[in-house]
């Protein structure tokens, strides 16, 4: 069973608009940097899913648009 926690989300756009996260933020205020994002998948829900690097572990990072979670806990 997957467990998800909403964040909040440090991004920066790239050459072509879309932005890209670089830090999660959770709400006791722990910041993680995203080492690298391993994969961007954009349903036809309009859930964009990042596959990221935190650390050395990989993790799925959701979002709707306006609101933003993380898989599992760091």
């Amino acid at each position: 069973m997957n467990c998800y926690t909403s964040v909040e989300v440090i991004t920066e756009p790239d050459e072509c608009g879309q932005l890209l996260p670089k830090q999660i933020i959770y709400t006791n205020n722990k910041t993680y940097p995203i080492k690298r994002i391993l994969h961007i998948c954009q349903p036809e829900d309009m859930v964009v899913r990042y596959t990221v690097l935190i650390g050395n572990e990989q993790r799925h990072l959701f979002c709707n648009g306006k609101e933003w979670r993380v898989s599992g806990a760091v």
